[in-house]
C-alpha cells in the first residue's frame, strides 16, 4: 500500500549518514568534504552525557528515527587503559570503583548502538586503543565474532591524529 517511492524518498531525506558518539564534531565535519549527510556528534562537549539514562534513550530513539549508514563510536578508553589497570593495582580497586561503573556503562551504551547497527545491516566504527582492556570485555568478544563484524587496526598518528599540532599521539601497544 501507499507509494513505496515516495516513502523511500522520504526516509532518505530523513536520515544522515554518519553520526558520532563521545566525541566532538569530528568525523561529521569531514563527511561533508565526501558528500555525505552528517548527523550530529554526541559529546559532552556538545550537551550529552551518556551516564544519564535519558541521554542514551534520546540517542537510540534518534538512531533507530535517522537510521545513520555509519556511527562512530569513540567511548572513553581511561578505565580500561593499561595505565589505570596499574593504579587499580597501587590505589585498590574500591577507590576506582565509581569510575569503572561508569565506564562499563558508557561500554554498554556502545556496544548497544553497535548492535542496533548490525541488525539492521548498517555500520559502526568502535574506536578505542588497541592494548585497551576494553577488548577483552565480553560484550567485546561477543561482537567480533558477529557476522559482518571486522576488527581492524588503524595508526591514528598516520590519520592526523595529533595532541599539539605538530606532534603525534602514539601510544605503546
Amino acid at each position: 500500500h501507499g507509494f513505496p517511492m515516495i516513502s523511500r524518498f522520504v526516509e532518505r531525506l530523513c536520515s544522515v549518514d554518519v553520526v558520532e558518539a563521545f566525541s566532538p564534531p569530528r568525523v561529521s565535519l569531514e563527511a561533508k568534504k565526501f558528500e555525505l549527510k552528517p548527523g550530529e556528534a554526541w559529546d559532552l562537549t556538545t550537551g550529552w552525557d551518556f551516564t544519564k539514562p535519558g541521554d542514551r534513550s534520546r540517542a537510540l530513539s534518534l538512531i533507530r528515527e535517522q537510521k545513520p549508514w555509519m556511527v562512530f563510536l569513540s567511548p572513553p578508553c581511561t578505565q580500561f587503559s593499561t595505565w589505570s589497570h596499574m593504579a587499580e593495582h597501587l590505589l585498590g580497586s574500591a577507590a576506582l570503583e565509581g569510575r569503572r561503573e561508569e565506564a562499563l556503562t558508557l561500554w554498554a551504551f556502545a556496544m548497544e548502538v553497535a548492535e542496533l547497527q548490525r541488525v539492521e545491516g548498517r555500520r559502526f566504527a568502535l574506536e578505542q586503543p588497541r592494548g585497551a582492556l576494553s577488548w577483552n570485555l565480553a560484550s567485546a568478544q561477543w561482537m567480533m565474532e558477529q557476522e559482518g563484524v571486522e576488527k581492524v587496526t588503524v595508526d591514528m598518528c598516520r590519520c592526523g591524529l595529533s595532541v599539539r599540532p605538530g606532534t603525534v599521539a602514539k601510544k605503546p601497544a
